[in-house]
């Protein structure tokens, strides 16, 4: 034989897994057409029974370990849910004796569903424990602020909700939409989906305020305006990242330049909205002068028109850098494939 025993059976673990060269894989043949030790040794490597016997009894522990916990997790929700009926009953005795009616009794009965839906729902649900936990939150939530307005014999409680419902979108939509299955054409936007479902919650939200102080048309139409203005820069900015056809020092240099942009005129265009001027605050900006004692004389204050300089210049500074940057990036990207 031309190679040693030991040497073929250190290569014969490679050989197995098809990960050695194709010269040691020749040596390795040429071998074993020789040797019949090594021959045997290679076939027990091809038995696959002892592998598939072990991943069964990994699979086998795994699995009455994960039931045992999900058990223990169970008891567990069940117990605190437990010894959140103790207060509901004291309540309801103490309510019945003291007032002979039922009032304040909902408003403790639902801020602790609200505490429950936070501990219990999330040791009792086995599957989508975030979004049960989740939509139980809101649900109790929204449930406490009716029953405090109308215990209080307020009229707040859609303009609260509303509220509430867009600061829940805002943070915890996008991983609610990552977790459910949509349908196909939804599939590749859920992007637009948050933004579009944020964008409608925030218009209500206006809406209800609105209504809630009793504007009149002309106020509910100045409140949109400004909305929807408001609304450029995310909306820009969500285009530019998601579907502009980019490089990433291209899309951060995009959307410093139109913030720095947004924050230089947005008052601008506010005032017009609402007072049917136009008066472009960033001309009063004097660089030289930062007194304040100055700057109270005038109608636009000297010393915010500066900042408001000094921020459209940085940004339009740091991001045509930025864009540049991409460009020429992209340039040398394009020469490289060539």
């Amino acid at each position: 034989m031309k190679y040693e025993c030991e040497l073929i059976r250190d290569l014969l673990p490679l050989y197995h897994d098809n990960v050695c060269s194709r010269v040691s894989r020749s040596v390795v043949e040429e071998h074993l057409d020789e040797c019949i030790q090594c021959k045997k040794i290679e076939e027990k490597l091809r038995n696959t029974v002892y592998d598939e016997k072990l991943l069964t009894e990994k699979e086998s522990v795994i699995g009455a370990h994960t039931k045992k916990v999900r058990r223990k997790t169970f008891i567990a929700g069940a117990c605190i849910a437990g010894i959140l009926m103790i207060p509901v009953g004291v309540c309801l005795i103490c309510n019945i004796a003291i007032g002979h009616s039922l009032d304040w009794f909902f408003i403790v009965l639902a801020a602790l569903m609200v505490f429950a839906s936070l501990t219990v729902v999330p040791l009792v649900v086995e599957e989508r424990r975030g979004l049960y936990t989740l939509g139980t939150f809101t649900v109790s939530l929204l449930l406490l602020l009716l029953v405090c307005n109308i215990y209080s014999g307020g009229r707040w409680f859609f303009v609260a909700s509303s509220a509430v419902l867009l600061g829940l979108s805002v943070v915890f939509l996008p991983f609610v939409v990552y977790q459910i299955r949509l349908p196909e054409p939804l599939t590749h936007q859920k992007g637009f989906l948050v933004m579009a479902v944020d964008t409608a919650l925030l218009y209500g939200v206006v809406i209800i305020a609105l209504f809630h102080s009793g504007a009149g048309r002309l106020y509910l139409l100045k409140g949109l305006m400004i909305c929807t203005v408001c609304l450029l820069l995310p909306w820009g900015m969500f285009w530019v990242i998601r579907y502009a056809k980019a490089n990433e020092f291209t899309k951060v240099g995009t959307c410093t330049v139109m913030t720095g942009v947004f924050c230089a005129f947005i008052n601008d265009i506010i005032r017009l909205i609402l007072e049917g001027r136009c008066r472009m605050g960033i001309l009063n900006a004097n660089l030289s002068c930062w007194n304040e004692k100055l700057t109270r004389k005038n109608e636009i204050d000297t010393f915010s028109a500066n900042i408001l300089l000094l921020t459209l210049l940085f940004s339009l500074a740091v991001g045509g850098g930025l864009i540049a940057a991409g460009v020429r990036k992209s340039k040398k990207r394009k020469d490289h494939e060539r």
